[in-house]
């Protein structure tokens, strides 16, 4: 009986490492398995991915900023802003303080966004959006 227990228990070994040994085969085939299949999406993600940087690069070309309409910036609502304590608002165009001391006048926009009277209008004069939200303002008809 002892003998049957020692050679069952052999034979289990003997299995057990048999095992053991074919793993690493079977792992290495599971993982041979991508590069022996070709993908055929690879290409086409490519090429999708080609076509959408080329379209990003055109539609950057062709982007013209156009200016504000005069009426639109003559409109603009100057408003009167006292300076209140620990208040840090920096004009988003020139990135000065916007109030330094006491009662000043600044620019409110319809999105009412504040901003130097002299920085928006400039700004305007070259693009017709607001720079913080992008608010589209009027513009020419020509």
């Amino acid at each position: 009986m002892i003998q049957d227990i020692k050679l069952k228990t052999l034979s289990i070994l003997q299995e057990n490492h048999e095992r053991a040994r074919r793993i690493p085969i079977v792992l290495d085939i599971i993982h041979g398995i991508p590069q022996a299949i070709p993908n055929p999406y690879q290409n086409y993600y490519e090429d999708e991915l080609t076509e959408q940087v080329a379209g990003l690069s055109l539609e950057e070309s062709e982007f013209v900023p156009v200016p504000a309409s005069a009426y639109a910036i003559e409109a603009l609502e100057k408003v009167k802003v006292e300076k209140m304590i620990n208040m840090k608002e920096n004009c988003s165009i020139c990135f000065d303080t916007l109030i330094s001391e006491g009662v000043v006048e600044v620019t409110r926009m319809p999105c009412k966004h504040l901003f130097h009277g002299g920085c928006i209008v400039q700004w305007l004069e070259k693009s017709h959006v607001c720079p913080l939200c992008r608010l589209k303002m009027p513009v020419d008809k020509n």
